[in-house]
């Protein structure tokens, strides 16, 4: 977006190794379901399909992630997490370096744990029975106030407490959106029901499943005249639609699925109350729900 540009990830995410996706961006941000239509009417028409070699070979640009890492230390202040020992679920995401300089810059005493080469598909709605064991045996030396990872792509947050049992990512959501002042939230269908009397929140907007619908949303609230607008969905991937002002600096808009701030705000939140992370999600009263895979 900062140099108007389209963007494709390849991603795997958090399934299986042997798999993979693409997510396509246009210049100003995700694409809509009108434009996943439009690109699917083109592939259709073509009589060939082949790869094109590019003009000139692809570059690595090590600023994009020095960019993300100030994105955070600029807008929140550098005692956020001060006082909270944090275990951070390193496994294979993209973002297991940046995961723990993070917090560890922030405040916190961050320390790394299990890294590994091989690809681990952590998927943040649908717990493997070897990550919850993990998180558990992580979290019972009673040595960390949280656990913190995310996805294969590090776009989705996965956040756990003292006693290793992890919150639902609309929990994560709605710590964020009070702790960020949101006066709009929009959330698909799958996110709690809670969130509409939880919240105190202007407006709740409610879409189909997908970050899509949830881009298009935020972008009718901002045409609605609300400022601070944002979204997430129930795997917790956090997307910013307006730019908002904190304690540091200004947050930047950034309409697509986030990891990092939903965990810094929610580990902010819990520093701030004055409360356990447990304590803190159990004040939401969201309600119970439960989400998982059926193997093939």
């Amino acid at each position: 977006m900062r140099r108007g540009a389209c963007a494709v990830m390849v991603t795997g995410s958090h399934i299986p190794q042997d798999r993979n996706g693409l997510k396509f961006y246009r210049p100003d941000g995700e694409i809509t379901k009108a434009d996943e239509a439009a690109i699917l009417s083109a592939f259709g028409a073509l009589t060939e399909v082949g790869v094109v070699a590019p003009d000139r070979p692809a570059m690595a640009d090590p600023d994009a992630a020095i960019r993300f890492r100030r994105r955070y230390l600029d807008a929140f202040l550098p005692d956020l997490l001060s006082g909270l020992r944090i275990a951070g679920y390193q496994q294979s995401s993209v973002a297991r370096d940046l995961l723990v300089d993070l917090h560890g810059c922030l405040g916190a005493d961050a320390v790394p744990t299990g890294r590994s080469e091989p690809f681990v598909p952590i998927d943040t709605e649908a717990h493997r029975d070897e990550d919850i064991a993990f998180i558990r045996d992580t979290m019972a030396s009673g040595d960390f106030d949280a656990l913190v990872t995310t996805d294969g792509d590090a776009d989705r947050p996965l956040v756990a407490d003292a006693t290793g049992r992890i919150l639902r990512g609309d929990v994560l959501g709605l710590i964020t959106a009070r702790y960020l002042g949101a006066e709009t939230v929009v959330v698909p269908v799958t996110a709690g029901s809670a969130i509409e009397r939880a919240g105190g929140f202007q407006r709740v907007i409610r879409t189909r499943v997908g970050s899509p619908f949830v881009v298009a949303g935020m972008g009718q609230a901002k045409r609605d005249g609300f400022k601070a607008v944002v979204g997430f969905e129930a795997n917790g991937g956090f997307l910013l639609g307006s730019d908002l002002c904190l304690a540091g600096d200004t947050l930047s808009a950034l309409p697509t699925r986030d990891a990092m701030l939903p965990i810094l705000a929610t580990l902010a939140a819990t520093r701030g109350a004055g409360m356990s992370l447990a304590a803190l999600g159990a004040s939401l009263n969201m309600g119970e729900t439960a989400s998982g895979r059926l193997a093939r």
